[in-house]
């Protein structure tokens, strides 16, 4: 239609040449894609030869594919058949060795009720235990009354018999109880076995226990004073005594009880541990008066108690806490290493044989821990009453620098408390070491008339040297708590928490010290005359020009007006201070002398006027200025001079366009640099605002 449509639509010559050229370009095109398709032909005919032959092949395959399917289903079929055979050879198989267990036991049992009467009748008892061991395994099922009634009867005799025997052998040894204890395990009573060996134990503890108590009756007899008597050394004995007799038995019941034995027996120990430590603490109490000592302290109608007989307290208390510490820590590793090895050989969880928290159980003590408590509750405060108490007595009897004694008593507290191994009375003796720094040594320091600008330039500087060493000695302080508590509790992370978070604290108190330093030192300089002199030193150089021909270049440099005399003045203003005054307060004297000179002489050169020449020797006396106090300064002092420096450095110039090749590293702003510029006489006004610094 389209086609004929164009035919229609000829009009002239030029649209038919022009159609004509449209139909033999397509018929171009056509013959073409009439080539590849004829090309392509031969390649589609061999593809189409290979699919014609595929169902021939098909054929064969589906047979194939037929007969190896029939196969497989031949053998499936002869497979079940083979399957229920065996398995009715498998059910046969049980039956047999059913009947041949069955037959077994009743030779066994038959063996075994004929064994124990003959074994009993001569009193032959290993015989016995040796068929009861045998009897146990027998299906109970298979027993006749009768014959149970002899082997039960068998059991009861010779359980009265190894009553007997241990009676014997608990007078004799330790090799002579496990023998009986393995009869007990061979007739099944492992329970038994277990209680009996951990009571002989528990016995041997018991008398090792009792022959420290009446060497403790009978020293009470000799001594003097109670507090001669060292429970701490009875305590330390009677401990590794058990530690000694654990660590010997462990093996013995290992090999014969297994771990879970030796978790049991265990058990048993810690018992007679918790009640008789908790005895000997009580005892403690009682004999050194600790409770009558404590309420005389509180009591302030009562004579007051000797520094010296406390602190023999404090070193008892904290020796028998390290000493019940220690052995805690010994037992926790020995029980914990029984658990692992009990886990690993069984490959199952302690809490699957044992009720919940029975490990923690056995871990913990209860009597003792109470006991332990209250002693170191006591211990708090007894440290706390030493430590004021002492302190009283060095400002009664010391000089104005008891600083140094009165930290050595802190520092001599702190070790106590690190060596009792208990968190919370570490705390607690923080706590009250800070609020004594606090509040009585802030106040007595802050308050003392050494801080009180007097005649006696000596008593001043003193009390700044003792404000300053207590802000040093404060983080060592610290110090002295942190590094042995982390060493100490590494195993116990949150105790660890809990120290750290009381001992930042003493943070904070060492910065009311150092905010109290600075003002002491700020009132010091101003109120002794220190400052009055730097000034006097300092104001012949708001008068001096710096506007210099040749002639006053050359007068300046053989006579100095200024620099020299100035730098000979503050030597000996500060010479007789750093003889008295601690290395870090002359520091932060000399610090705050720099800083005012550098301010005042900055001022005074932005109001004055240079020629080149003066900036030389503006240039040379900032050379000098900064050397001085450079080669006296322990801290770097660089900083102070950064702004002077650059002012002098701009002064120096030899043009105003040198600015710009090392603008970009001033600490000056752009308005400063100009109006520095602005203070040499040769440089153009014009040339100044021309300058762009962004």
């Amino acid at each position: 239609d389209t086609l004929e449509q164009w035919v229609i639509d000829i009009s002239d010559q030029t649209d038919l040449n022009s159609l004509f050229k449209s139909l033999v370009a397509e018929n171009s095109k056509l013959d073409g894609e009439m080539s590849t398709l004829l090309k392509e032909s031969s390649y589609l005919d061999q593809e189409f030869s290979k699919i014609a032959s595929f169902p021939d092949k098909i054929d064969i395959l589906e047979g194939h594919t037929y007969n190896l399917s029939k196969s497989v289903d031949d053998t499936a079929k002869l497979a079940m058949k083979v399957s229920d055979q065996v398995k009715g050879l498998d059910s046969i198989r049980d039956r047999v060795n059913a009947a041949s267990s069955q037959v077994r036991d009743m030779k066994t049992l038959k063996l075994c009720v004929e064994g124990v009467k003959d074994s009993i009748q001569n009193d032959d008892w290993d015989s016995t235990a040796q068929y009861l061991s045998q009897y146990i395994f027998i299906d109970g099922n298979l027993v006749d009354a009768e014959s149970k009634d002899v082997l039960e009867d068998a059991k009861q005799s010779i359980v009265k018999y190894l009553q007997q025997q241990l009676k014997i052998a608990r007078d004799q040894d330790m090799d002579s109880v496990m023998r009986v204890c393995k009869i007990y395990t061979k007739i099944g009573m492992v329970d038994v076995a277990i209680d009996e060996f951990s009571h002989y134990i528990v016995l041997e503890i018991q008398d090792a226990s009792d022959k420290l108590m009446n060497d403790i009756e009978q020293k009470k007899r000799t001594i003097l004073k109670n507090t001669e008597l060292s429970y701490f050394s009875a305590i330390a004995k009677w401990l590794k005594h058990i530690e000694i007799i654990v660590s010997t038995v462990r093996p013995v019941i290992e090999e014969n009880f297994g771990e879970k034995g030796l978790i049991i027996f265990m058990e048993n120990v810690q018992n007679i541990t918790d009640r008789l430590g908790a005895t000997y603490l009580k005892l403690f109490q009682e004999d050194w008066n600790i409770n009558q000592i404590t309420n005389n302290i509180n009591d302030k109608t009562q004579n007051t108690v000797e520094s010296s007989d406390v602190v023999v307290i404090l070193e008892e208390i904290f020796s028998i806490s390290q000493t019940l510490e220690i052995h805690s820590r010994f037992i926790d590793a020995f029980v914990q290493s029984a658990v692992k090895v009990f886990q690993k050989n069984n490959n199952q969880d302690i809490s699957e044989y044992f009720e919940p928290n029975y490990i923690s159980k056995i871990l913990n003590y209860y009597d003792l821990q109470v006991e332990l408590q209250c002693i170191l509750g006591e211990y708090i405060c007894l440290e706390e009453y030493y430590i004021l108490s002492s302190m009283n007595k060095v400002l009664e009897n010391s000089d104005e620098s008891y600083i140094d004694e009165f930290f050595f008593i802190l520092k001599d507290s702190s070790m106590r408390a690190k060596l009792t191994y208990n968190a919370n009375t570490i705390c607690a003796i923080i706590n009250i070491i800070n609020n004594l720094l606090n509040k009585d040594t802030f106040d007595h320091l802050s308050k003392s008339k050494s801080l009180r600008i007097s005649s006696c330039a000596y008593n001043s500087i003193n009390g700044l040297n003792n404000i300053e060493k207590a802000c040093s000695y404060i983080p060592a302080l610290k110090s002295d708590f942190a590094i042995p508590c982390k060493k100490a509790f590494r195993r116990e992370p949150d105790q660890i928490q809990k120290i750290m978070t009381c001992l930042d604290d003493l943070d904070i108190t060492r910065s009311r010290y150092e905010k109290l330093l600075t003002q002491s030192l700020d009132k010091f300089f101003g109120t002794s005359g220190l400052k009055k002199n730097l000034m006097n030193l300092l104001d012949p150089f708001a008068t001096l020009s710096y506007e210099l021909d040749e002639y006053f270049a050359v007068e300046y440099e053989v006579n100095d007006p200024f620099m020299n005399g100035f730098l000979n003045g503050v030597h000996d203003l500060l010479l007789p201070l750093k003889k008295t005054l601690s290395e870090e307060n002359f520091e932060n004297l000399l610090q705050k002398v720099a800083h005012i000179s550098i301010s005042f002489l900055e001022t005074n050169i932005m109001s004055k006027k240079f020629t080149q020449l003066g900036s030389e020797k503006i240039n040379q006396d900032f050379l000098a200025l900064s050397s001085f106090f450079s080669n006296h300064a322990k801290k770097s002092i660089r900083n102070k001079f950064t702004r002077l420096g650059e002012i002098v450095e701009i002064l120096n110039l030899e043009q105003v366009s040198d600015i710009e090749a090392f603008w970009g590293s001033f600490h000056l702003l752009p308005g400063e640099v100009k109006e520095t510029l602005s203070l040499r006489v040769d440089f153009s006004p014009s040339d100044i605002s021309k300058l762009e610094l962004n």
